[in-house]
Formats: C-alpha cells, sequence, structure tokens
C-alpha cells in the first residue's frame, strides 16, 4: 500500500476552515494530519492513501489551495 505526503498551505481564510474540516473528520476521510492547520500561511502535511489521492487534490483544488506531493511514498 501506497501512502503518500500532501502538504497544503492555506492563504485565506476560506482555504483554512476548509483544512480545518478534513482535519475535524479526519477518520471519516482517511486522512492522517502530520502538521495540523493552524493558521493562514502555515503548512499543513496530510497522509493519505494512495486510493484516496485524487479525491484530495480535487478537493484541495477546487479550493483554490495551493498543495504539493511531498513524499510519493512515505513507507520508503
Amino acid at each position: 500500500m501506497t501512502i503518500l505526503l500532501i502538504r497544503a498551505s492555506p492563504e485565506t481564510k476560506q482555504q483554512l476552515e476548509v483544512l480545518r474540516e478534513l482535519h475535524d473528520n479526519m477518520n471519516e476521510y482517511e486522512i492522517d494530519f502530520w502538521l495540523t492547520p493552524t493558521a493562514i500561511g502555515h503548512k499543513a502535511d496530510m497522509m493519505i492513501r494512495e486510493e484516496k489521492e485524487e479525491w484530495l487534490k480535487s478537493r484541495l483544488t477546487a479550493e483554490g489551495i495551493p498543495f504539493i506531493i511531498s513524499i510519493n511514498d512515505v513507507q520508503q
């Protein structure tokens, strides 16, 4: 099973709220936060299984939240 690390950087209050909602419901979304979303401009690191990658990337893109794939396979 491949697990990725996605780093998101909220630039607005609304983007921060989206990340906080993902954090508050991380069990439902199957996301594991390494760095929690605390403030605008602060990074949020999320581990996610490869099969959920497209869903999360689409959600972040739809909300205009900048992100990068920080680690392609955390287990390596």
